[in-house]
C-alpha cells in the first residue's frame, strides 16, 4: 500500500514537469515563430529600391540646381 502511494506521489510529480516542460516549449516554439516573421518581414522590406529611388530624387535635384546656378550666372552677367 505505501509503495503504490509512493508511485502516485512520483507520477504525480512526472506529470506535473512533464506539463512544465511542454509549456516551456511551447513558449520557446512561440518566440521562434515570432521571430522568424519578424525577420521575414525585414527581408521582405524593399529597402534597396527605396535607397534607389532617393539617389535618383537627389541626383535629378543637383541637375536641376546646376541648372539654376548657370543661369543665375547668364543673368548677372547680363545685368
Amino acid at each position: 500500500m505505501i509503495c503504490l502511494l509512493f508511485c502516485r506521489v512520483y507520477e504525480d510529480r512526472e506529470l506535473q514537469a512533464a506539463e512544465k516542460r511542454a509549456q516551456e516549449r511551447l513558449e520557446f516554439e512561440n518566440q521562434i515563430t515570432q521571430i522568424q516573421t519578424m525577420l521575414e518581414f525585414e527581408r521582405t522590406r524593399d529597402t534597396a529600391g527605396h535607397v534607389e529611388q532617393v539617389q535618383k530624387e537627389v541626383s535629378t535635384l543637383e541637375d536641376a540646381l546646376q541648372k539654376c546656378q548657370k543661369n543665375e550666372k547668364k543673368y548677372r552677367k547680363v545685368c
